[in-house]
C-alpha cells in the first residue's frame, strides 16, 4: 500500500499545481491589466473554461481514489484510499488489486489531462498558440 499512497500522492501535488495554474489562469483571463489588456473577448473565455475543466479535472483525479482534493494530504489518507478501494471493489464484486490498479491508472490519465489542459489555456492566454492550437510566430519585437 505504501507504494500506492507515492503514487497517489504524486498525483495530488500535480493535481494542486494544476488547480493553483488554472486560478491563475482565470485571474489572468478576467484582467485587463497588461499583458492581457489586448486579449479579445474569445480568447479570454476559451482560456477560462479550458482552466475551469483542468480544475475539475484534477478535482475528479483525486476522487478516484476516494479523496477530496482538499483534503488529499491528510494524515489518514492512506486508510481513506484503503477503504474506499475495499468498498469499491465489494461494490463491483471484485477484488481490491484490480480496483487499486484501475483507480491508479484513471487517477493518473486524469491527472494528466489536467495538465495538458491547463497548459493548452496558458499557451493560448499568453498569445503562443491560437484558439484552433496552430503555434503564433512573433517577430524579434515581440519580445522586447
Amino acid at each position: 500500500m505504501n507504494n500506492e499512497i507515492a503514487k497517489i500522492d504524486g498525483c495530488v501535488t500535480q493535481a494542486l499545481r494544476v488547480v493553483a495554474r488554472a486560478e491563475a489562469v482565470i485571474a489572468n483571463a478576467q484582467s485587463h491589466d497588461f499583458p492581457y489588456a489586448g486579449l479579445n473577448h474569445a480568447t479570454r473565455i476559451f482560456c477560462a473554461i479550458l482552466a475551469t475543466q483542468a480544475r475539475e479535472l484534477a478535482e475528479r483525479a483525486t476522487r478516484q481514489v476516494g479523496l477530496v482534493l482538499k483534503d488529499a494530504q491528510d494524515e489518514d489518507r492512506a486508510a481513506t484510499v484503503e477503504a474506499f478501494f475495499n468498498d469499491s471493489a465489494a461494490h463491483v464484486d471484485t477484488d481490491v488489486s484490480s480496483m487499486a490498479t484501475a483507480r491508479l491508472a484513471a487517477q493518473k490519465a486524469f491527472t494528466k489531462m489536467a495538465v495538458d489542459l491547463v497548459g493548452r489555456a496558458e499557451l493560448v492566454l499568453e498569445q503562443e498558440q491560437t484558439l484552433d492550437g496552430r503555434q503564433i510566430t512573433h517577430g524579434a519585437l515581440w519580445y522586447k
